[in-house]
């Protein structure tokens, strides 16, 4: 505990117990949350059985990789169509300049219609 001020005036001696007092409280409160702390910690490290049983055959690690799986699964595919897309879009702009250009030169050979 720090040392407190010796000085003995009036009401001193009264406020110097009050400030020890709050002092010992403070610790013990302190003490009781670290404990309540470690105790939730210790709690939450070890899974509920409604947790576990949860889960098919309570491997809730095995669970959750299989949605990792999935979810990778889904990007892959979301990429492949992405892709897919783009790439009909370019083919398709494409043939559709290659229509037009031929079109217009085809036009161009016959000449004017009369």
């Amino acid at each position: 505990m720090a040392d407190l001020p010796t000085h003995q005036g009036p009401g001193i001696s009264e406020l110097i117990a009050l400030v020890s007092q709050l002092i010992e409280k403070v610790d013990q409160l302190e003490n009781k949350l670290n404990e309540h702390v470690i105790a939730s910690a210790a709690a939450r490290a070890t899974p509920s059985p409604y947790f576990v049983n949860a889960f098919p055959g309570g491997d809730y690690e095995a669970h959750r990789a299989y949605h990792l799986d999935v979810i990778e699964a889904m990007r892959e595919k979301t990429v492949f169509w992405r892709k897919l897309r783009d790439s009909v879009a370019t083919w398709g702009i494409i043939g559709v300049l290659g229509w037009i250009t031929f079109t217009l030169w085809n036009a161009f050979i016959h000449g004017p219609k009369s």
